[in-house]
């Protein structure tokens, strides 16, 4: 057995006098206090994805921070994932930069769920306005996703233009919905 003491590690089982290391206490945030953290998702509160923001999303607000999750869209299903520490926005609202956060000011960290194009989209919305960090999250092989999308391999298709991507019957949704094979 492996256990994680105050001492430190050890393969012996813990001595009953040992008290747990707290690698994370509840009580402490490895970020700054208050800080104004907006994820982007690059799909609706029922997707999968929802499910790691949400739980990110609500720890990150009960340590103190303002989160603000963002979906392409409408706000359908956000009662799926009550109850919710985070407030809910949409793209659009993002790119008018109206106030977000509790405190007015805008973000301090921009969390990217995948490179997806409509996240992309938000970002360089929000990036046109202000200067701020990324942390970018990859869940996928977007290559592989859309090699099977189009049936291409993905060498091919970085060499396609997009209008020649745009006559493909599955052009328009792998521009608009995934992740560009050129840019992302």
């Amino acid at each position: 057995m492996f256990a994680l003491t105050s001492e430190g590690a050890s393969d012996n089982p813990v001595p009953q006098n040992s008290q747990p290391h707290e690698i994370l206490p509840q009580h402490d945030s490895p970020v700054s206090p208050g800080m104004n953290i907006l994820f982007v998702n690059y799909g609706g509160f029922e997707t999968n994805s929802m499910d790691h923001i949400a739980g990110f999303a609500n720890q990150l607000c009960e340590w103190g921070h303002d989160c603000v999750v963002a979906v392409p869209g409408s706000l359908d299903g956000l009662h799926d994932l009550l109850p919710c520490r985070f407030r809910a926005a949409t793209h659009d609202e993002v790119a008018s930069g109206n106030g977000l956060f509790q405190n007015q000011r805008p973000a301090d960290i921009l969390h990217a769920w995948t490179t997806r194009e409509p996240v992309r989209q938000c970002l360089l919305a929000v990036l046109r306005k202000q200067s701020v960090p990324i942390v970018l999250h990859l869940e996928d092989n977007e290559q592989h996703i859309a090699s099977r999308m189009s049936g291409m391999p993905p060498e091919q298709l970085s060499r396609m233009s997009d209008l020649l991507m745009l006559n493909q019957p599955w052009g328009h949704d792998l521009l608009t919905k995934w992740t560009h094979p050129r840019r992302g």
